[in-house]
């Protein structure tokens, strides 16, 4: 159990837009990393909330092994909360960071996601 990927969300411009997407393996384990919404990282507001069906779509769309593996995680385990998203994270938050404001949750991978055909 962990969490499988975080894809760090960038603007139309290419900067980073202080959010991220989480995909994890369980809903057990969502209800365990919600409770981490609302807390700091550093100095900004950090909030973790299920995300939408069309924001993981646009997040994931580049990589299809991890497509591959949210389509297995969500026949296993019927949960709106597999994905969440995180918003508020600091512009500079590098993977490390946000590896860090997930600590003890197994994180195995970290990636960057261009903005999609909406400029989001």
């Amino acid at each position: 159990l962990g969490i499988e990927a975080v894809r760090l969300c960038r603007g139309p411009d290419g900067r980073p837009s202080g959010t991220a997407l989480v995909a994890l393996h369980s809903a057990d384990l969502a209800a365990a990393a919600l409770a981490r919404d609302r807390t700091y990282m550093g100095h900004r507001y950090v909030e973790v909330y299920p995300a939408t069906a069309e924001e993981v779509a646009q997040a994931f769309a580049a990589d299809p092994s991890v497509q591959e593996q949210l389509a297995t995680g969500l026949q296993q385990v019927a949960s709106p909360c597999i994905v969440l998203r995180m918003r508020g994270l600091p512009f500079a938050a590098s993977t490390a960071e946000i590896a860090g404001f997930w600590a003890g949750f197994a994180l195995t991978r970290v990636a960057q996601v261009p903005p999609g055909a909406d400029g989001r």
